[in-house]
């Protein structure tokens, strides 16, 4: 199974393409998109297409997709499963 990490900032995003091996997570892939609004891509939305570009090879085969995100409020602590709820709150 193929897992791709994503971590926006507020003019990159950074990702990871693991393997899970079922006893470890081997990285596949790894890259940025750099200022994102100041160069040829012109906001997120783009940045990721680009990414995925990139992992072309792995098109159809990512099962799951995990995002950094940092401020959890004065709800949350420590690492959480987002769902609709959660989601909510933040």
């Amino acid at each position: 199974m193929y897992i791709l990490a994503i971590n926006c900032g507020s003019q990159t995003v950074k990702y990871k393409l693991y393997e899970d091996r079922k006893e470890d997570l081997s990285l596949l892939e790894q890259g940025e998109i750099k200022n994102i609004g100041f160069s040829g891509i012109k906001d997120h939305y783009q940045a990721i297409g680009e990414i995925m570009k990139r992992l072309g090879n792995y098109k159809g085969k990512i099962k799951a997709v995990g995002h950094r995100y940092v401020n959890g409020g004065t709800e949350f602590f420590e690492p959480e499963i987002l769902d609709r709820e959660k989601l909510k709150k933040l």
